[in-house]
C-alpha cells in the first residue's frame, strides 16, 4: 500500500512539474517549439482540412531520416494526386503546403511579428486525444487575419489551426483526428508509386535584385519582400510576408492596350483572396493580380498602389 501511494505521489509530482513548465513558456516560446517540432519529430496521423464549403481528409507521414525531412500526404476523399516530399525547404511551395504553412513560415521573426500580432495563451483543450495549449494570434490592424493554434502540450506540434476573419468568421481550419508521435516510419513509406506526385525540393535560383518597371507605393505594415525565383516568363512577381501571412503580386502585359481594358475581378476561397485589375504604365496596359491570405480591401489597396519604378 505504501509503495502504491509513493508511486501515485511521484506521478502527481511529475504531472504538476509538467504543467508548471508548460505555464512558464511565453507565447513566443511556444511558436519556436511549434516550428522545431514540425521539422524534427517523426509522426503519422489523420487530419481534416476545411476551406469554404470543402472538407478534405488526409493522411500524413513525416520523418527525419539521416538529417533530411521526408513527408507524404495522402488525400483520402479526393481525386487529386498524393504528394511525396523529400528535403523540403521552408521556401518551397507545393500542392498541400497550405495545410501546414503555419509551421513553415516562422523564419525566426517572432519579435518583429509582435508589432503586428498580439500573442496570448487562450486556454487548454484536447485534440486527437492529446492535451493542447491554445495560442491566440490576433492582428493589431485590419490588414491580416487572426489564428488560434492548438499546440501539443508535450512536444509543441500543431494539432489544430483555425484562421479567422475580422468579424470572427472561420475561414479555414485543419485538425488532427488521430496522431502517433515518435512513430517508427521506414524509408520505404516515402517511395513514389506511379500514382504519387513527387515534390523533391530543388533550391531555385533567386533574384534578390530584380529590376522591375513597377513598384508598390504602399504595403501593409510589417510586410517585406522575399527573394523570388529567377525570371523565366513575361510575368513579373514579388512575394511579401510579415512572418505569418503571405501574399504575392503578379504583373503581366495585357493584350488590349486601351485604358479601359480589363474588368476588375475578385475571388475568395477560405482565407485566400485573389484580386485583379488593369493599369497603364508608359502607354502599355498591364494586369496586376494580388493573391494571398489578406483581407479583400487590403489586396485592393496593394493593387491600386502600383506605380512606375523611379
Amino acid at each position: 500500500m505504501l509503495r502504491f501511494k509513493s508511486a501515485l505521489l511521484l506521478a502527481l509530482l511529475m504531472t504538476i512539474n509538467l504543467l508548471a513548465r508548460a505555464d512558464s513558456l511565453a507565447p513566443q516560446d511556444w511558436l519556436q517549439k511549434m516550428s522545431s517540432s514540425h521539422r524534427q519529430l517523426n509522426y503519422q496521423g489523420l487530419f481534416t482540412y476545411e476551406q469554404a464549403d470543402s472538407i478534405q481528409t488526409l493522411r500524413i507521414f513525416h520523418a527525419l531520416i539521416d538529417g533530411e525531412e521526408y513527408e507524404r500526404l495522402e488525400r483520402l476523399n479526393s481525386t487529386e494526386l498524393n504528394v511525396v516530399r523529400k528535403g523540403h525547404g521552408p521556401s518551397c511551395l507545393h500542392a498541400g503546403d497550405k495545410l501546414i504553412k503555419l509551421l513553415k513560415q516562422q523564419h525566426n521573426s517572432h519579435v518583429g511579428m509582435a508589432h503586428f500580432y498580439d500573442f496570448s495563451i487562450a486556454g487548454r483543450d484536447r485534440v486527437a486525444g492529446r492535451k493542447v495549449v491554445i495560442l491566440a494570434v490576433m492582428p493589431r490592424d485590419k490588414h491580416r487575419f487572426g489564428h488560434r493554434l492548438s499546440l501539443d502540450e508535450e512536444t509543441g506540434l500543431l494539432l489544430r489551426g483555425v484562421q479567422y476573419s475580422a468579424d470572427n468568421k472561420v475561414l479555414e481550419r485543419f485538425q488532427f483526428v488521430d496522431i502517433e508521435l515518435n512513430a517508427d516510419i521506414p524509408r520505404e513509406t516515402f517511395n513514389e508509386p506511379k500514382h504519387m506526385q513527387q515534390a523533391a525540393h530543388i533550391a531555385p535560383a533567386v533574384n534578390d535584385k530584380a529590376n522591375y518597371a513597377w513598384r508598390l507605393s504602399w504595403l501593409p505594415g510589417g510586410f517585406k519582400s522575399i527573394p523570388s525565383p529567377a525570371k523565366k516568363s513575361p510575368v513579373d512577381s514579388q512575394t511579401f510576408t510579415d512572418g505569418l501571412a503571405v501574399f504575392s503580386v503578379f504583373v503581366e502585359p495585357h493584350q488590349d492596350n486601351s485604358p479601359a481594358a480589363g474588368v476588375q475581378g475578385r475571388a475568395q476561397r477560405g482565407a485566400t483572396m485573389a484580386y485583379s485589375r488593369a493599369f497603364q504604365l508608359h502607354g502599355q496596359t498591364y494586369r496586376v493580380t494580388v493573391v494571398g491570405e489578406i483581407p479583400q480591401l487590403t489586396a485592393e489597396r496593394v493593387a491600386a498602389s502600383i506605380v512606375a519604378a523611379s
